[in-house]
């Protein structure tokens, strides 16, 4: 199979896609023209001129005769200001490719998705799920699913993830989504245990201080905005769950609320401090929610997105170097759980997690257990 690889180029002023090829290979070189493409003898490469959707366009135009890498388009960042001004394009995006489900699979594809939503998945899971088969479907545009092997299955996810530097997390998510369209939805012999799947990475839980996250409340001066960023901090709570809190899932009388349908669809119950009792009839009293507590635009469910560029702009005003995103409230809630000396079951509870194991990861980063952790350094008879 012959290979593509596309490059992004500024000369004299203009945005290049170049295409690196075989292109001794004359049928190569007469499909690249007729893109249209053209040759620069100074340079000695292949080009097109970027436009939005080139890539795109580009990378289906290529793919029937050969493998094509736009990996380096995934690096372009919205920190590239000069390439940005280059291209008259504002603030620039990574830029991805637009995939489709072949028809051939389109039938099956919404047998996966029915499945998918009869069994209750999340919105987050089902449209990661999606996503993911919509790659592997459209890759696999020839192919009798059911003929598909496990070899060809390893080659897509090395060609098609591995080599775009996809995360080990996404390549198990894509890996995850395989298994269970396979198992579900054609319900054939297919080997799946021995799919190639990258080790799970260990990565300790990014924590602030009680210090900085009280200089991030301090910041924000808006109440409601205020009232969000202390109750999923106070209650240790997915933005989620923050977000899809209703005025009926708070027990005042008892001082606790109700997480419905959590992650795992489980329930819990958490209590609720007396500072953040006092800030909720602050809240209540100035924005009278009806539905949803934390209320967007025309009483619907506020925006995550919104939430973290709340977060993000008041770390900043902190003076905090790291990027302040809402799941490190959670993971600062149940660090500095822990630091209190509460048990780690209790943790557990509050959090929702099915093993003890998820939450042991806190302890990785609890000051006070590292605290009471002597160096044998201490104990050598030095002068």
């Amino acid at each position: 199979m012959s290979t593509f690889i596309l490059k992004p180029l500024r000369k004299d002023g203009k945005h290049l896609v170049i295409i690196d090829f075989d292109s001794k290979n004359t049928a190569l070189r007469l499909h690249v023209k007729r893109f249209p493409a053209w040759f620069d003898w100074g340079g000695k490469y292949w080009y097109t001129y970027y436009a939005p959707g080139t890539v795109n366009r580009l990378y289906h135009y290529l793919k029937p005769i050969g493998y094509v890498d736009y990996g380096a388009y995934k690096k372009i960042h919205e920190e590239d200001i000069d390439l940005a001004r280059t291209l008259n394009l504002g603030k620039i995006k990574r830029i991805t490719i637009k995939r489709e489900v072949p028809d051939c699979h389109r039938e099956d594809f919404g047998h996966f998705k029915d499945y998918l939503r009869a069994k209750r998945f999340s919105k987050s899971t089902i449209k990661v799920y999606e996503s993911m088969m919509v790659i592997f479907l459209s890759y696999f545009e020839e192919h009798t699913l059911n003929l598909i092997t496990n070899e060809e299955i390893n080659k897509f996810v090395s060609e098609e993830f591995v080599a775009n530097n996809y995360s080990s997390s996404s390549i198990r998510q894509l890996v995850g989504a395989i298994k269970k369209f396979y198992l579900k939805r054609l319900n054939i012999a297919l080997d799946l245990d021995k799919l190639e799947t990258p080790r799970k990475d260990f990565k300790l839980p990014k924590v602030l201080s009680k210090e900085e996250v009280a200089s991030v409340i301090i910041q924000i001066k808006n109440l409601k905005h205020r009232m969000a960023v202390a109750l999923q901090y106070g209650c240790g709570l997915r933005v989620g769950e923050l977000l899809q809190l209703k005025v009926s899932d708070f027990d005042f009388n008892r001082h606790t609320l109700i997480v419905k349908q959590g992650k795992g669809r489980k329930d819990r119950r958490i209590p609720i401090s007396e500072g953040i009792s006092n800030l909720i009839g602050q809240y209540i009293a100035a924005y009278s929610p009806q539905d949803y507590f934390i209320e967007g635009q025309n009483g619907k469910a506020y925006s995550q997105s919104s939430i973290n560029h709340i977060l993000q702009r008041a770390g900043e005003d902190a003076g905090i170097k790291e990027r302040v995103h809402s799941h490190m409230l959670r993971h600062s809630y149940a660090t500095h759980l822990l630091e209190q000396g509460t048990d780690l079951r209790y943790v557990q509870e509050l959090l929702g997690h099915k093993s003890s194991k998820t939450t042991e990861i806190y302890t990785h980063v609890s000051m006070r257990m590292l605290g009471n952790i002597k160096s044998p350094f201490d104990s050598l008879n030095l002068p």
